[in-house]
């Protein structure tokens, strides 16, 4: 299995509040023609957070079902105890998850030992690998490097997605790990540093929207043509910065939404755009579309 390029941490749309599992079908297609290397469902993007385990499940099985292995499914199993993980880990492997993406317990602020022994007893569980995920502005928690070096020797921890936004805690995690340990830009914003420094792609928010762009950009980034990939980041930068301009994933959602895509309101206690930005990201489609007709 490899795991680079781009993989789309994929909303979870919801029409009347409910999963809306035919736009899901949508969105996977839309991925899959698009060129994406890997899909992530149920991640903070998905607003796994506010899904029960019935939503959960059709989630993981309407992926599945629509991927049929053409590219790996990575699914999140990250809570903030262990036995819950490992109750959606054997969900997810069941239902035909390729990878599981794991999130450092937020809430409880484990010690670096409680951490170490989290995924531990997960990775010692599973049949399938598992990528590490480092957020420490959503989970309160950061992964330190020398908890990251001793996982790094459990076989079936096999990667990590860095998400901290720090370039200089990503480079000493880089130039300490196996070269073959898969690290991902956990972050758009990051990902043309970091692949420069070694990592091998990213999980990405904006690919939702743009897969067809990001999937260029990462690859013109992969092959080392930094000048050309320049030029594409200066393109999407506007759109990262969009991304995050309120809390992941209403931006994004928003996006989707104002492009007719399926995407619907996110879940409380996320709330909708402040109209001001809502605005912000109407205007900045409308260039990009004239752009796009006149170029």
């Amino acid at each position: 299995m490899r795991l680079e390029g781009v993989i789309t941490s994929l909303i979870t749309p919801f029409k009347n509040q409910t999963l809306d599992v035919e736009g899901l079908k949508e969105n996977i297609n839309f991925q899959l023609e698009n060129g994406v290397s890997g899909i992530l469902v149920g991640g903070t993007t998905g607003e796994a957070p506010t899904l029960d385990m019935d939503e959960y499940e059709m989630l993981i099985r309407t992926a599945a079902g629509m991927i049929q292995r053409k590219v790996p499914l990575l699914v999140s199993i990250g809570e903030s105890a262990t036995k819950r993980s490992l109750i959606k880990m054997e969900m997810a492997t069941a239902l035909g998850a390729d990878a599981l993406l794991v999130a450092t317990p937020a809430y409880n602020k484990p010690s670096q030992e409680g951490l170490y022994q989290h995924f531990k007893a997960i990775a010692g569980s599973s049949k399938i690998p598992l990528i590490l995920y480092n957020n420490p502005s959503r989970t309160g928690v950061s992964i330190e490097l020398a908890t990251l070096l001793r996982l790094v020797q459990i076989n079936n921890i096999i990667g990590i997605k860095e998400s901290s936004g720090s370039i200089q805690i990503a480079q000493e995690m880089l130039y300490y790990i196996p070269t073959d340990f898969i690290f991902l830009s956990g972050e758009d914003n990051l990902t043309l540093p970091l692949i420069a420094l070694g990592a091998r792609g990213v999980v990405s928010v904006l690919s939702n929207l743009k897969p067809q762009e990001m999937v260029s950009f990462v690859e013109t980034a992969l092959k080392g043509d930094f000048a050309r990939a320049r030029e594409q980041q200066h393109v999407l930068y506007p759109f990262f910065q969009a991304c995050f301009c309120e809390t992941n994933p209403v931006p994004i959602k928003t996006m989707m939404a104002l492009l007719g895509k399926a995407a619907g309101h996110c879940r409380l206690p996320l709330a909708p755009l402040k109209n001001e930005n809502i605005e912000r990201l109407q205007t900045l489609l409308k260039l990009s579309q004239t752009k796009t007709h006149h170029g």
